[in-house]
């Protein structure tokens, strides 16, 4: 929970919170240094609220990127330039960048600060340092780049629950592609892989919806064959 010698409460408030009254320099997350053990005992009240994750500094090659100059939040983003160094020196976790070299990248975005689920991602581009690619790498000097270069457009999809043994199964008409290691992107546009992640991820109630289609298409064309045969039947008694 906040330190409220350091902070000036020890929660936040809900009502606040959802009408985002924080301002950016508020002290609206915890971090070690304002932060106290949570007090169950504490005189807590109906809409106190803790964030629920303590911010820390990373340390090894979980903090290899960094920030650089101030981060800042407008019109509802985050607006914030990430560095790392091209040799880091974690030659297990980090990919070293060499001059000249061309490299694989995938961007994916997270909603929510969630880890795994809800989250957009794109297809392989090609990185080029100093070198044609997909994304061109640009040199520049002092600490920040002028953003004046071109910009490099990247669409992001939603993949959906799509497993890695169901791509490889039968039941996946690009199964052989797969083995023979052909990449993704020649086959299938983001649209595509889109609809198809969807699809696969609600795979059962789209198909109980589809077989009720069916149920009711069926129901509708007997009930009109036998509204033909009653009228047929009172045109022949007549």
């Amino acid at each position: 929970m906040f330190d409220k010698d350091k902070v000036g409460r020890s929660a936040l408030s809900w009502a606040d919170v959802k009408d985002r009254k924080p301002g950016f320099e508020d002290v609206y997350y915890l971090k070690k240094d304002s932060a106290l053990p949570f007090d169950p005992n504490l005189a807590w009240k109906d809409g106190d609220v803790i964030p629920r994750i303590l911010l820390r500094q990373p340390s090894g090659s979980h903090g290899d990127i960094k920030p650089v100059g101030e981060a800042r939040w407008r019109d509802g983003y985050w607006d914030v330039a990430l560095v790392r160094a091209m040799q880091t020196g974690h030659l297990n976790d980090d990919k070293q960048f060499v001059e000249k070299g061309t490299y694989t990248l995938a961007f994916a975005v997270h909603r929510k600060g969630a880890e795994g689920r809800w989250h957009y991602v794109s297809l392989p581009y090609s990185l080029g340092i100093g070198r044609a690619a997909e994304i061109p790498a640009t040199k520049f000097t002092g600490n920040t780049p002028d953003w004046s270069q071109p910009w490099t457009e990247v669409k992001l999809f939603y993949p959906g629950q799509v497993s890695w043994p169901h791509l490889n199964s039968t039941q996946h008409g690009g199964a052989e592609n797969i083995r023979k290691g052909v990449p993704v992107k020649y086959r299938h546009s983001e649209e595509q892989l889109a609809h198809y992640g969807v699809e696969r991820e609600f795979a059962e109630p789209i198909r109980r919806q589809w077989l009720l289609t069916i149920l009711a298409g069926v129901a509708l064309i007997a009930g009109f064959g036998v509204a033909l045969n009653l009228l047929l039947k009172q045109n022949l008694e007549v």
